[in-house]
């Protein structure tokens, strides 16, 4: 399977909503369980993110995601969401408005976050 132009474009646009959360490389003294790799690994996505410049490799995360494990993407946003807010919540907290924009792109590649979350 391949991504279409509206996937990608919407792949783009969760890169840009979730690029904040979290360090590309886990702070060596820092909680390594918030990171984007981290949750690639527990996810059984690691081989997904290749690390380096931090959004190409978001982007390849998502994109490898959907193409060849679909059915870990909306788990993949899930975690992502739930540990940004704990990330986040000491300097710049995730706001419902971040939320709702990031599910609005997810919607865009046929999944919904807030169905999900029960």
């Amino acid at each position: 399977m391949s991504l279409t132009l509206n996937d990608s474009i919407a792949i783009n646009q969760i890169a840009d909503a979730i690029y904040r959360f979290f360090p590309g490389t886990p702070h060596p003294h820092g909680a390594k369980h918030l990171s984007f790799p981290a949750i690639a690994q527990e996810l059984g996505l690691g081989s997904f993110w290749i690390g380096g410049s931090k959004r190409p490799a978001i982007i390849r995360l998502l994109e490898h995601t959907l193409i060849h494990k679909r059915s870990s993407f909306c788990w993949l946003m899930i975690e992502v969401v739930r540990r940004g807010i704990e990330k986040c919540n000491n300097s710049t907290p995730v706001t419902r408005e971040e939320v709702e924009s990031l599910n609005k792109a997810i919607l865009a590649v046929s999944f919904n976050l807030a169905a999900r979350q029960n």
